[in-house]
C-alpha cells in the first residue's frame, strides 16, 4: 500500500468511526449527561489523556509531535476556549431541540463553510475540481439525509436548528484557525492546547453558571459506554489522526471527506437497526463517492504535475508525498527516507 492510499484509508476509517457520534450523544444525554456535563468531562478527560501520552516517547515518535512555542500555544488555548469547546456544548444543547435528521442536514454544510474560511484565512487555493466535489457531495449528503425535497422544518425546532448552525460555524472557524497553527508546528501539539483551552472554558462555565448550565453525569451503563466511545474513539483515535492529516493536507480537501458520514450512517442503520435504504439514499451515496473520486483524482493529478515540475528539487530535499507522511508513521510506515544516489 503506497503512502497516498494509507492516507485515504485513514480518512475512510475515521469517518466510519465518526458516523455514530450523534447517536452516542443522544444515548449519553438520555443516560443522564447534561450538555455541559458531557462536553466538559469529555474534553477534560481528553486533555489529560493527551498530556500523559505526550510524556511517552513512543507516542511522540509515532505522531511526530513537536514542541509548540508560547505564542502558538496561547492562540491554540484561545481557539479551544472561544470556539472549539463552546461549539460542542451548542451541539449537545441543540440536539435536545431539533431532530437528528435536521441536524445532519445542517452538518452537511460544514465543507462549504470550511472551504470558504480556508480561502479567506489560509489563502488556500480551491481548484475547480474541488468546488465541483464539494457541490456534488453536498447534494449527495442532502439526498441521503432527507431525500429529493426541502426539509419540513418543524416550527418547534427553529431555535435548535439555529443553535446547531452556530455550532457548525464555530467548529469550522476553530478548524481553520487551528490548521494555520498546525502547519507551523505539529498536529498533536496544537490539539493538546486546543483541547485544554476547551476544557478550561467549559469548566469555568459549569462552575460560574450552574443554574443556566447544570452539570450532571450518566446514571446508566449505556450512558457511560456512549461517553467512552466519544472519548476513546471519536477523540483518542479520530481527532488525533485528523490533526496529523491537517499538517500536510489541504483543509478544503479533508472537509470533502466528511460527506462520507451520511451514507455510512444510513448503511449502519440498515445493517444494525433494520432501517430501509431508500432510492434517494442510494443515489445520494453514489453522488458522494463520485465527489470523492473527483476530489482525489484532481488532488493526485495536481500533485503529480507539481512533482514533475520540481523533480530536481525533490531529489535534493528528500521529496516524497508530504500529505500523508505523518499519518504513515501512525499507521506503521516509519522507515526513514533514503535519498537518491543517482
Amino acid at each position: 500500500m503506497n503512502t497516498s492510499r494509507k492516507s485515504w484509508f485513514a480518512i475512510l476509517a475515521i469517518n466510519i468511526l465518526w458516523a455514530p457520534v450523534n447517536f452516542m450523544i443522544r444515548l449519553a444525554n438520555d443516560g443522564g449527561f447534561s450538555p455541559i456535563g458531557l462536553a466538559s468531562l469529555r474534553w477534560m478527560s481528553y486533555a489529560v489523556m493527551l498530556a500523559l501520552l505526550l510524556k511517552w516517547p513512543y507516542f511522540v515518535q509515532r505522531t511526530r509531535a513537536k514542541p509548540v512555542n508560547r505564542r502558538d500555544a496561547g492562540l491554540a488555548l484561545l481557539t479551544g476556549a472561544l470556539f472549539f469547546g463552546p461549539s460542542h456544548v451548542i451541539y449537545y444543547f441543540a440536539l435536545h431541540k431539533t431532530s437528528t435528521v435536521e441536524g445532519t442536514v445542517l452538518l452537511t454544510t460544514s465543507p462549504v463553510w470550511t472551504a470558504f474560511l480556508a480561502f479567506l484565512v489560509l489563502r488556500e487555493h480551491i481548484p475547480p475540481n474541488r468546488i465541483v466535489a464539494i457541490t456534488l457531495g453536498f447534494v449527495g449528503a442532502w439526498l441521503v439525509s432527507i431525500g429529493l425535497r426541502w426539509p419540513s422544518w418543524d416550527s418547534g425546532h427553529t431555535v435548535g436548528n439555529l443553535w446547531f448552525l452556530v455550532g457548525v460555524l464555530m467548529e469550522c472557524l476553530a478548524g481553520v484557525i487551528s490548521a494555520r497553527l498546525v502547519r507551523r508546528s505539529s498536529g498533536i501539539g496544537i490539539l493538546r492546547y486546543q483541547v485544554t483551552g476547551a476544557a478550561i472554558m467549559l469548566g469555568v462555565i459549569a462552575l460560574t453558571f450552574p443554574g443556566a448550565f447544570p452539570f450532571s453525569t450518566a446514571h446508566t451503563v449505556v450512558g457511560w459506554l456512549a461517553f467512552a466511545y466519544m472519548l476513546l474513539v471519536a477523540c483518542g483515535i479520530n481527532f488525533s489522526i485528523w490533526y496529523m492529516l491537517v499538517e500536510r493536507t489541504p483543509l478544503s480537501l479533508l472537509a470533502v471527506t466528511l460527506l462520507i458520514q451520511p451514507p455510512i450512517s444510513a448503511l449502519l442503520g440498515w445493517r444494525f437497526l433494520g432501517e430501509s435504504l431508500t432510492t434517494d439514499a442510494l443515489i445520494g451515496s453514489a453522488c458522494i463517492f463520485a465527489a470523492l473520486l473527483v476530489a482525489v483524482y484532481g488532488h493526485q493529478s495536481g500533485a503529480r504535475a507539481e512533482g514533475t515540475d520540481s523533480a530536481g528539487d525533490e531529489s535534493k530535499d528528500g521529496g516524497g508525498n508530504e500529505d500523508s507522511r505523518g499519518v504513515n508513521l501512525l499507521l506503521g510506515d516509519h522507515r526513514p527516507h533514503e535519498p537518491s544516489h543517482e
